[in-house]
């Protein structure tokens, strides 16, 4: 059947949807309340993915939507381009319209509140802003990248400018491409600037953006006791596409070779880590970002969100700009407060979600650092157009 395209429009009565939770030592019990328009729903509600109003498209390399992503049991036909595996073939992008955000936060208890009222005082759009503009949608890889070139064969180099890095599943699982890693940083920002100026590594606005989506419907810090994340006591990583036979948006599974998706996103966490551009810990282990999304480097960056501690995450920044940094340097665990590990390192960049070998600490707030001149096994990329 196919999947459902929503077509965005701007709402005639906007509005505000509100969560509030307190930071405790059990994840279960951070949810407190939904205000605002929220009020009356309860947690899972698909009401809240009516709000949100993502979707699944193909996305040209001229930038152009092609088509919604055709699915027969969320298998996705690839047939009108299966065999056309260049650098031009479509990828499988998963669309997000802009929403502004408001964090605030007083002693333990987080407000966040969500809204698609255009500019409303005290919300920021970060997530959907490239240089100076605000961009109305926000694309994201809907797979880990995988390597494609124009003979359709795995890649094994970064260095020829037939090689691109590809968000795609095939028609049949013979075809079976590894994610993209063990190659440095640098390497990745530049296979992923061959789309051109508006293709990048994610960067941390996205994010955090997208794990305020997951808080609002689920309410729970804990990803892998709401989503499963098997796939982490394992030993390599997996192909892309394993969850494609779903038809869910979310979907997980208790299988230790499988993987599971959140919003469309197959392994939001797990199977490999997610570089994140545009974000850096300096030489003080200071957090650095680019707002813009637009100035990519190794190196610190215009904004400074203050010293980023280390060990698991028990308490977060909480504000607009800081939003899920971690906060605490204290000797919690894995099943605890945000329940993800969260290190930091000077002169670092950054990487997210956890990989095959992260057990328990992996999760949608795992962070961890990167150094520019390593490259590891576990370590790949999500791409974005913004």
């Amino acid at each position: 059947m196919p999947l459902t395209l929503k077509n965005f429009n701007q709402r005639p009565v906007p509005k505000t949807y509100t969560i509030v939770w307190n930071e405790t030592s059990d994840p279960s019990q951070f949810f407190v309340e939904y205000k605002d328009d929220a009020v009356g729903m309860t947690q899972w509600s698909t009401d809240f993915d009516d709000f949100f109003w993502y979707s699944a498209v193909l996305l040209d390399v001229n930038w152009n939507e092609v088509e919604e992503v055709k699915a027969v049991g969320w298998v996705l036909d690839m047939s009108s381009f299966q065999w056309a595996l260049t650098w031009t073939a479509n990828n499988v992008m998963i669309k997000f319209p802009r929403r502004w955000i408001k964090m605030s936060k007083s002693g333990s208890q987080v407000t966040l509140s969500i809204t698609d009222e255009e500019n409303k005082e005290w919300f920021q759009y970060y997530a959907f802003t490239k240089w100076t503009t605000a961009k109305d949608y926000l694309y994201l890889w809907a797979y880990k990248s995988s390597f494609s070139n124009d003979n359709s064969t795995v890649a094994s180099s970064f260095t020829s400018w037939t090689t691109y890095m590809k968000s795609w599943a095939t028609w049949t699982k013979t075809l079976n491409f590894s994610p993209c890693a063990n190659q440095k940083i640098a390497n990745m920002r530049a296979t992923a600037s061959k789309y051109g100026n508006w293709y990048s590594m994610i960067t941390i606005y996205p994010r955090w953006y997208i794990n305020c989506l997951y808080m609002m419907k689920y309410g729970n810090p804990n990803s892998q006791s709401v989503i499963w994340a098997w796939y982490t006591w394992w030993s390599e990583s997996i192909a892309p596409w394993w969850t494609n036979s779903q038809t869910n948006a979310t979907y997980w599974t208790s299988s230790s070779t499988q993987q599971v998706k959140l919003f469309w996103l197959e392994d939001w966490w797990w199977n490999v880590n997610e570089f994140m551009d545009g974000c850096y810990f300096d030489a003080s282990k200071n957090l650095t970002v680019d707002k813009t999304n637009s100035i990519f480097q190794s190196s610190a960056y215009s904004t400074n969100l203050w010293v980023a501690s280390s060990w698991y995450m028990k308490t977060i920044d909480g504000s607009n700009d800081g939003m899920f940094r971690n906060t605490s340097d204290s000797a919690w665990s894995s099943t605890t407060y945000y329940a993800d590990g969260s290190n930091s390192y000077a002169s670092r960049g950054l990487r997210a979600g956890g990989n095959w070998g992260d057990g328990a600490d992996a999760g949608a707030f795992y962070v961890y650092y990167a150094s520019a001149s390593s490259a590891s096994a576990n370590s790949g990329a999500r791409l974005m157009f913004l």
